[in-house]
C-alpha cells in the first residue's frame, strides 16, 4: 500500500508517496535526489510523536516504524523531519518552521446568526 510524507525541514516541505514495504534509507534516496545532499548524511524523525529525539532507523521498513498507510493517507501525510551532518561530523538539530496561519475572515464572509420573526 502506498504511505504518503511531507518531509520537513526549515521551511521546505517535500511531499512523497512510496510503499510501506520501502526502508528508512530508500525514503531517504529520494529526499537526497530532491535535496543534493547524500543519504547517509540524514537522518529521519517522525513529527507525530511527543518525543523527536529517536532517530528512525536505516534497515527497518516504514511499516516496522509504524508508519503505515492507516496512519499516513494522502489527505492527511506522515510528517517526517529531516537533519543533515554539519562540517564538524555532528548532525544540526531539528529545525522545522511552523506554517503560517490565515488571516481572520472579513465580517462581510463571517456566518451571522440573525433570528428572523
Amino acid at each position: 500500500m502506498d504511505v504518503f510524507f511531507v518531509i520537513r525541514w526549515q521551511n521546505k516541505s517535500i511531499f512523497l508517496d512510496v510503499k510501506e514495504s520501502n526502508t528508512i534509507y530508500d525514503l531517504k534516496l529520494l529526499i537526497s535526489g530532491i535535496m543534493g545532499k547524500s543519504a547517509d548524511d540524514m537522518q529521519l524523525y517522525n513529527l507525530a510523536k511527543d518525543s523527536i529525539e529517536e532517530c528512525l532507523e536505516n534497515e527497518r521498513s516504514l511499516a516496522e516504524c509504524g508508519l503505515t498507510a492507516n496512519v499516513a493517507r494522502a489527505q492527511s501525510p506522515a510528517q517526517l523531519g529531516v537533519t543533515f551532518r554539519m562540517d564538524d561530523g555532528g548532525f544540526e538539530n531539528m529545525n522545522v518552521k511552523e506554517y503560517s496561519s490565515p488571516p481572520e475572515l472579513p465580517d462581510v464572509m463571517k456566518k451571522h446568526n440573525s433570528v428572523k420573526k
